[in-house]
């Protein structure tokens, strides 16, 4: 897989989201933690898909390499987001994410390492089996719950997950519900704007919300792991679920 210009393409679409939903984001930070992420994903990437090729599970793969991932990688978050001397040792943090802690930087560390695992494992397995296509909000790679839509390139609606940046089919070619399977058009709809670009999904057969990216276009030029990013715009459309705003799409 090349990962050349993948930090530059980050950059790019970064700064694209930045503009369109006027985001105040520490930029700089955002960079640092995707560069090591990449690192680790070109470094684990042989040994995922040979864990995929075995049937392996993500935890699997995680089990096997986390104690080496987090040695090499864990004071390399802590230098470059200038938090070494608030970090607690790799162990503690360990401890403290086991005991249901994910509030100090070290926890944090290990959890930006665990994504990383899981993309990477997310990846091989895409490579090796395609896209799945399965109508759920729960991510079949990593488990995760979603609630993020997006409409394809290829016209399909798909789920992608926040944490390993899965993607997962739900429809070919018109907008189902993921969560309880309702194709009634009468039941589901679309708050948008104008320009019709990302929205709130709801559901009223099961209260089922997701944002959803409507523009296939921007899917072109925005790394899939900054979709999530782009989607939360369709939050500020949640204040119109009482009224009759509704788009088809």
């Amino acid at each position: 897989m090349d990962h050349t210009n993948e930090l530059d393409d980050f950059k790019d679409g970064l700064n694209r989201i930045r503009r369109m939903l006027k985001l105040d984001i520490p930029f700089e930070k955002a960079v640092t933690i995707e560069k090591n992420q990449l690192k680790i994903i070109r470094e684990l990437f042989p040994k995922a898909k040979e864990a995929v090729r075995k049937d392996l599970k993500p935890e699997d793969l995680a089990s096997e390499v986390s104690e080496k991932v987090v040695k090499e990688f864990y004071y390399k978050f802590a230098d470059e987001l200038k938090i070494r001397n608030n970090v607690e040792k790799p162990e503690e943090a360990f401890n403290n994410l086991l005991a249901g802690r994910s509030d100090t930087n070290g926890t944090r560390i290990i959890i930006l390492i665990i994504q990383a695992i899981a993309r990477t494992y997310a990846r091989a397995h895409e490579e090796i089996h395609g896209v799945r296509e399965i109508r759920d909000y729960k991510c079949p790679i990593c488990g995760n719950e979603s609630d993020i839509i997006v409409k394809w390139p290829d016209g399909s609606y798909r789920m992608i997950c926040p944490f390993c940046g899965y993607t997962w089919i739900i429809s070919r070619n018109k907008l189902v519900c993921p969560k309880c399977g309702s194709e009634n058009p009468v039941s589901l709809g679309v708050f948008t704007d104008k320009e019709m670009k990302v929205g709130l999904f709801v559901c009223q057969d099961c209260g089922f919300k997701a944002k959803i990216i409507l523009d296939p276009d921007l899917v072109i030029r925005i790394p899939r792991i900054l979709l999530p990013l782009l989607a939360s715009a369709g939050d500020k459309f949640r204040s119109l679920i009482h009224k009759q705003d509704i788009r088809e799409v």
